[in-house]
């Protein structure tokens, strides 16, 4: 997985597929899945080669049953060779099978990526072959990857030179190029038309006259969107994927209401139209198809747009809102880098920061119930989220969310119809069943979020969804008072009674009559903040800091974490940090896993011990002091905890293992008494 880009250069792969005629597509280290899957839906045949037993099984699990994908476990070395022998057309190779760390196969055998060359050139053909990680391979390779098993450029080059084909090679976004003569100038021509995009899109200008900007604008104009940059599709790009957007609508049948509500039989013929509209109209303007536009396609007030501008922290918005190209969407005129529905989107998730007094980027996950086509999951990336984003939806937007989502460059994150457990996934399920499933674990800093959709679904789905989510620790619901025959002013206020648990913001929407926001937060997180809390800072004010002492014990720690989460009612009062020291590079990765998992802890590797411990204990007044072996079996409330603190200020401390339990003397096997002093 590359750095500059997520997954392969797919306009360039589409362009060589198309002027080359190109039908097949190979693939080493399938990983997840993911480049195979996107790549079915573009080729007639995809092999994909994977030499770790459980990610091939995992991914046969969930892709098996596309028939024009042909999985393959075993070294990469050994099995393009047959491959190679049976090949009968030149074909594009996408070689990922060197060790990236983590899951990745090959710790011990890094990168096979020389003999795989060689073994392409001793094919008849001239093939396409692009290499990706190649920061990898223009300079040594990262900890713990060994500098003597990894290849340099030279060798790279060199390898593909020892047959008689003479191939055009360029390093382009963290991709090496290696293609046959024929394809020189559409590589050459693609790449300086990239290269001068980006020379235009960063004001980057041979020219020393030009006066600098002001330090200001210097400062929000170096915040480079990752998404944004690296996902301006083409119209071609749109078309190809609006090929596997329509393969699967083909395969929906068309839906019938099963009752008389009006709220039913007016969504039945919305999904009917939507269907007909993917099947048979332009997808590449399907942002400004009647149905979407009346649907999900919102202006904002100009009133939501002056309310982001005044924001403190305005630059960091003013970079979400960009919007792509991708469905041609309509400008919007007050603001045109952006568009009315990207702004109404911004104005929703600022209120939920603002009230529920929680950042975007600091959540793990979040689930929304109505996604539309797709937009607030992208700006949630946008604003730094992370986690894992579940959207439930009919199939024929979930559909629609794939291919918004791909074209914007989220496509290697994307989880199709069926669950993920990787804790950087966006999930799309029409099903309440699975999301059940993706939902049983439980998850700290999770917010649910329904922008009037929820209000616009039958009673009972209403119901039944608010019961899923009901471990969610932030709520965002937009709604109408009136729905057809819902009254949601009165649905939402026995919510409110019902859910005592949280703290509930509900108000009218001043500048949308007749429409209300309601936006909930845990109790037991409001009195983790205190009134001066400001979400983001680099040590977000707590009730404690909390230090967990590892070394060597990643597994340990894990559960250590699991259970404190799982049974502090209110652990999101601590400032949480894992001091931690490791022996070898084995627990270094064990530890980088843990750190991926948990974004909202961090992590410190021990250098200086005393030093590090004592500049992390300056934030709060009570610090809880843990170890990687300590297990919580029961519920427990920290504030309780500080609270006989403060009324025993004689105490040095408190702990959760010691107290009158303590009567018996394990050494001698005998009853003992409690001393006087306690």
């Amino acid at each position: 997985m590359g750095i500059v880009r997520v997954g392969p250069p797919i306009e360039l792969i589409c362009k060589l597929k198309e002027a080359c005629h190109i039908t097949t597509f190979i693939e080493t280290g399938t990983y997840q899945g993911n480049t195979a899957y996107w790549a079915s839906g573009i080729f007639d045949h995809v092999i994909t080669i994977e030499a770790s037993k459980s990610l091939y099984e995992k991914v046969v699990e969930k892709y098996g049953h596309i028939k024009n994908i042909e999985f393959i476990h075993g070294d990469s070395r050994e099995k393009l060779k047959g491959i190679i022998a049976k090949l009968d057309v030149p074909s594009i190779f996408w070689l990922d099978a060197h060790w990236s760390g983590g899951t990745t196969y090959g710790e011990n055998d890094p990168c096979p990526l020389i003999e795989e060359i060689k073994i392409i050139n001793s094919s008849e053909y001239e093939h396409f072959v692009l290499i990706d990680d190649a920061r990898l391979f223009t300079s040594p390779p990262p900890d713990p990857h060994p500098i003597e098993q990894w290849p340099n450029i030279c060798a790279v080059t060199s390898a593909f030179s020892s047959s008689n084909k003479v191939r055009y090679i360029v390093i382009f976004e963290d991709v090496i190029i290696a293609v046959p003569r024929l394809a020189r100038d559409l590589v050459a021509r693609y790449c300086q038309h990239r290269n001068t995009q980006s020379w235009k899109e960063h004001d980057i200008v041979p020219d020393d006259r030009k006066s600098p900007p002001d330090n200001k604008s210097c400062k929000v104009e170096q915040q480079i969107n990752p998404i944004a940059e690296q996902t301006k599709k083409t119209l071609r790009v749109q078309q190809q994927y609006a090929s596997l957007l329509r393969k699967r609508t083909s395969q929906l049948m068309p839906v019938t209401a099963r009752t008389n509500s009006q709220v039913e039989i007016t969504w039945v013929k919305y999904r009917n139209c939507i269907r007909q509209m993917i099947l048979h109209d332009d997808v590449t303007n399907f942002l400004n198809w009647d149905v979407i536009v009346g649907t999900m396609f919102h202006v904002a007030k100009i009133q939501e747009l002056q309310f982001l501008q005044s924001l403190p922290d305005w630059s960091r918005w003013q970079i979400a809102v960009q919007e792509s190209s991708v469905g041609n969407p309509k400008r919007y005129d007050a603001y045109r880098k952006s568009s009315g529905n990207l702004i109404h989107h911004a104005y929703s998730l600022a209120q939920l920061e603002q009230k529920g007094r929680c950042r975007i980027h600091e959540l793990t996950q979040i689930v929304e119930f109505g996604g539309g086509y797709g937009s607030m999951c992208r700006l949630a990336y946008q604003l730094g989220f992370k986690g894992r984003y579940i959207i439930y939806d009919f199939p024929e937007l979930s559909a629609l969310q794939e291919y918004f989502l791909n074209c914007i460059g989220l496509g290697n994150y994307i989880s199709y119809g069926d669950n993920s457990d990787a804790p950087m996934s966006i999930v799309l399920l029409s099903d309440l069943d699975k999301v059940a499933e993706e939902l049983n674990c439980k998850t700290a800093g999770y917010a649910f979020i329904s922008t009037w959709s929820l209000s616009e679904a039958p009673v009972d789905t209403m119901d039944r969804v608010l019961d899923l989510v009901s471990g969610a620790d932030y709520c965002l619901i937009a709604y109408k008072e009136q729905f057809r025959e819902l009254n949601n002013l009165n649905y939402f206020a026995r919510l409110t009674d019902s859910r005592t648990d949280f703290n509930w913001a509900g108000y009218p929407i001043a500048h949308l009559p007749g429409n209300h926001y309601l936006i909930g937060r845990k109790k037991s997180l409001h009195i983790t903040k205190p009134d001066n809390y400001e979400s983001g800072t680099a040590h977000s004010a707590g009730l404690a800091d909390g230090v967990i002492f590892s070394k060597d014990r990643a597994m340990q720690l894990d559960a250590t974490i699991r259970s404190f989460i799982l049974n502090c009612k209110d652990h999101g009062c601590v400032n949480l940090k894992v001091i931690y020291k490791v022996s070898n590079s084995y627990h270094k990765e064990s530890y980088n896993k843990l750190i991926r998992q948990y974004k909202f802890i961090d992590f410190i590797e021990e250098k200086d011990f005393r030093e590090q411990l004592l500049s992390n204990l300056t934030h709060s007044k009570y610090v809880l002091f843990l170890v990687d072996d300590n297990i919580f079996v029961r519920d427990f409330h920290l504030s309780e905890i500080i609270e006989a603190l403060q009324n025993n200020p004689d105490a040095l401390g408190f702990s959760l293992r010691l107290g009158k339990n303590i009567n018996y003397n394990y050494p001698s096997s005998s009853k003992e008494t409690i001393p006087p002093f306690i």
